[in-house]
């Protein structure tokens, strides 16, 4: 009978510590993913942080480079007529010969 006692005790005492190396490498686990997910997430916040800024310089900027480009065409029709304008009066365009 103390055979079948030391034996019972034997499996209860592997048992009692299996569940506790169990239980270590489960916390050791679950702080593994959750720093895993934490990185993750900082990191698809970050990513649409850049996206929002780069919207946002773009939404800002369009409107700025418009007015610049008709100012610049603008600035080559009135270049274009003073030209035309040039050239009625004066008669033409002249040969070097």
């Amino acid at each position: 009978m103390d055979d079948w006692d030391s034996v019972g005790n034997d499996y209860v005492e592997k048992t009692s510590g299996f569940v506790e190396v169990s239980k270590t490498m489960q916390t050791g686990l679950w702080k593994y993913v959750r720093k895993s997910a934490d990185h993750e997430v900082w990191y698809a916040r970050r990513t649409l942080a850049l996206g929002v800024f780069v919207l946002v310089i773009v939404l800002l900027a369009s409107p700025v480079l418009i007015l610049i480009l008709r100012h610049i065409i603008t600035t080559i029709q009135l270049l274009r007529q003073t030209l035309a304008d040039r050239v009625t009066l004066t008669g033409g365009v002249r040969s070097a010969d």
